[in-house]
């Protein structure tokens, strides 16, 4: 029997994935695919409590590169 995904981990698998496709928006320097991604991030370090995560994913949101700010 399989065991259950604890949310945890899931959101932790997550924030690796998208981390990597963030890194590959930056150095292609698509800043709008890169504003969804962050959203996402920002979500799952919510998630996860993540102080850090949080502070830098808001801060990288607000820059000028991106269409949130």
């Amino acid at each position: 029997m399989q065991q259950p995904i604890h949310l945890p981990t899931y959101v932790y698998l997550s924030i690796r994935c998208l981390e990597n496709v963030a890194k590959r928006y930056r150095a292609e320097q698509w800043w709008e695919l890169l504003s969804d991604v962050l959203v996402d991030l920002l979500e799952c370090a919510k998630k996860t409590q993540n102080a850090t995560d949080i502070v830098n994913y808001s801060l990288e949101l607000m820059s000028k590169r991106t269409r949130l700010s």
